[in-house]
């Protein structure tokens, strides 16, 4: 292009046609713009510091508009327009209904009879519970829930030895199911099979270590002429429940009969703390401080729990007897007879009616 042929725009320096009006390129005026380059200058633009001269460039922004819109015809023409969503892609996906879940549901073999026999047994009907779950395990030898059912049924319909092996079986079927392993071991006690029933609660034991399980196992130490295994297993059960007075209760008793005075009277003064009412600790740990030459502790012991719970009839008997040994005979005789007055059907009721009446005599004697 020859150089008087030409315009130079004087804010960006582009070179355009003769013709044209405005810039190529900025859209900048033209209209005032000699033909040809100035021979001692050459225009340099500064963007940031040149300000732009002439009237607003409408023409090059309606080109623009006009370009933008050309542009977003032929997309949407010739690219194809987005698809629109079909109906339900935003509603909550169904899954189709499985014919095998539609068709009506048959139990399995054996399994109709065990929840029959179930329902026999809790309306009492012994008998045919006893037939029916008979077959569940007929038909499924493998099913625990089967033989456990079928003992139970068993146990009461007075079957004990058979009931025992059915026990037996649903715990070898399921070794890990606590209620399997109690519950034989409370059959086989019944039976007076303890060594049996001891190997049944400590495999529940070794599977839980709750306080129930570990009572019964104390328990039976204690029965079989093993007082420390019995010991330990209730500092074990009292550790497992320390909120229990019942446990805490039996743990002092045995801390008592070991010979571990101090423990045991710091034992049943917690089941006080737990239970104030708890009239057979109390008169416990009395006897315990008693024996220790605590008399007069022993005696306001139990005369404070007369004070939470006077109709108390254990209570009266050991207040008597304490106060008997610490020769307060008056005292002690009207314990006893406040006892009988308050336990008349009691075993020993009539027998301490005799004791006071023979006190009675003895004072009258002295006087």
């Amino acid at each position: 292009m020859k150089a008087e042929s030409v315009r130079i725009c004087p804010s960006c320096g582009t070179r355009n046609k003769p013709k044209w009006e405005y810039c190529v390129k900025c859209g900048e005026s033209l209209q005032d713009v000699a033909l040809g380059i100035p021979a001692a200058e050459t225009v340099v633009a500064e963007p940031e510091t040149v300000e732009a001269t002439g009237p607003f460039p409408w023409v090059a922004l309606i080109a623009s508009v006009v370009l933008l819109a050309a542009a977003v015809y032929f997309y949407k023409n010739y690219k194809g327009v987005e698809p629109k969503p079909q109906a339900g892609v935003w509603t909550a996906p169904t899954v189709p209904p499985s014919t095998a879940a539609a068709a009506a549901y048959v139990p399995q073999s054996g399994e109709k009879d065990l929840q029959d026999g179930r329902n026999m047994l809790a309306q009492g009907d012994v008998a045919g519970a006893v037939r029916l779950l008979s077959q569940a395990v007929a038909d499924a030898p493998s099913d625990h829930a089967a033989h456990f059912a079928y003992a139970q049924a068993l146990w009461q319909a007075g079957e004990k030895e058979q009931a025992v092996a059915q026990y037996q079986e649903a715990g070898r079927l399921s070794p890990q199911t606590l209620a399997y392993r109690a519950d034989t071991a409370r059959a086989l006690v019944a039976l007076g099979r303890k060594a049996e029933a001891i190997e049944e609660l400590e495999a529940a034991v070794a599977i839980e270590p709750g306080p129930g399980p570990l009572q019964s196992l104390a328990a039976l130490y204690a029965e079989s002429g093993n007082p420390a295994r019995a010991l330990d297993t209730l500092r074990r059960a009292a550790t497992v429940a320390p909120n229990s007075a019942i446990i805490q209760q039996d743990y002092a008793h045995a801390l008592e009969k070991a010979g571990n005075t101090a423990q045991a009277i710091e034992a049943y003064q917690k089941v006080l703390e737990l239970n104030p009412k708890a009239a057979n600790s109390r008169g416990l740990l009395a006897d315990l401080l008693f024996r220790q030459n605590r008399k007069d502790e022993a005696i306001d012991l139990v005369r404070d729990g007369i004070a939470q719970n006077p109709q108390a009839p254990r209570l009266h008997r050991d207040l008597g007897s304490l106060l008997e040994r610490s020769n307060r005979l008056p005292e002690a005789i009207a314990e006893y007879r406040e006892y009988a007055r308050l336990a008349p059907q009691s075993a020993d009721a009539k027998q301490l009616e005799e004791r006071a009446a023979s006190l009675e005599k003895k004072l009258a004697g002295e006087s």
